[in-house]
């Protein structure tokens, strides 16, 4: 009994073993470029490299394709990113957070804002 136990040991040890090991994925955060497609965006990473021979850095990217199942990221946002299995034949990283949000709004809220009536200030009445 005593050589049962062990092997039930043994596996246990091993099964925690590889939980710890697991991959921890890559993240990067980039910005949104395009939200065109349906769950899918393109994120522009940036990165400085220096020149092998002359030591100037050179402004590097990188085009990503995201999966982004809720659609809550919009062009110009700032998001991060992880790798991941992969969902299509291009993507395989998936959005995990927006960490800012684009300063100028997209055409449709610029549309939205320009139908929308302006309510006055509340210390400007009009003195006639």
């Amino acid at each position: 009994m005593s050589g049962d136990e062990s092997l039930e040991s043994g596996g246990a040890e091993t099964a925690e073993a590889a939980s710890k090991e697991r991959k921890i994925p890559k993240t990067v955060v980039g910005v949104v470029t395009s939200d065109k497609m349906q769950k899918t965006r393109t994120v522009t990473v940036t990165r400085l490299e220096a020149h092998p021979l002359y030591g100037k850095y050179l402004r590097r990217r990188t085009k990503f394709k995201v999966h982004d199942e809720g659609e809550i990221s919009h062009i110009g946002d700032t998001v991060r990113i992880a790798a991941c299995r992969p969902v299509a034949k291009t993507k395989s990283w998936r959005l995990l957070e927006v960490v800012e949000k684009a300063k100028v709004a997209g055409p449709k809220a610029a549309a939205a804002k320009a139908a929308a009536p302006e309510s006055e200030a509340p210390g400007e009445e009009g003195n006639a």
